[in-house]
């Protein structure tokens, strides 16, 4: 059985900092994942309001991405670049692409205890991502 995904039933606007779902300021971003609970390289945007009444109960897995974490094309810096499709940078290699090359503030590296699969090394995001070379602004 294949499971409805918030990527494809959600109707609103796919544009950072805006919910899929209401047309909202979006402040949180969540990472899909597929039937089988393996990560995938689609972003859901979504405010608090509509993403604690979708992903609770929602069957498929999401992990909710930090605030500054980098994800190119759903990152602020990203709103007004020509190759951003939705929430995606086709020119990122997780997304099919050569790469981009982003400049990204410093950050903190912390140890997660725990059993779950968020537990090891992580990296803590303070700042935004300030540039990203491959950046071309909409004419």
């Amino acid at each position: 059985m294949t499971w409805p995904r918030l990527s494809v039933t959600l109707t609103g606007l796919q544009q950072p900092g805006l919910c899929q779902s209401c047309s909202g300021a979006g402040d949180e971003r969540w990472q899909e994942h597929d039937e089988h609970d393996r990560p995938e390289p689609i972003i859901v945007g979504l405010c608090r309001g509509c993403s604690g009444r979708l992903v609770e109960r929602h069957p498929r897995l999401y992990r909710m991405l930090q605030k500054y974490e980098p994800w190119p094309g759903a990152m602020e810096i990203c709103v007004d670049c020509r190759h951003r499709e939705g929430t995606r940078c086709p020119l990122s290699k997780a997304q099919g692409g050569a790469g981009v090359k982003l400049t990204v503030p410093a950050f903190t590296k912390a140890i997660v205890c725990g059993s779950g699969p968020g537990r090891g090394m992580r990296n803590l995001y303070v700042a935004p991502v300030s540039a990203c070379e491959q950046r071309e602004p909409r004419a």
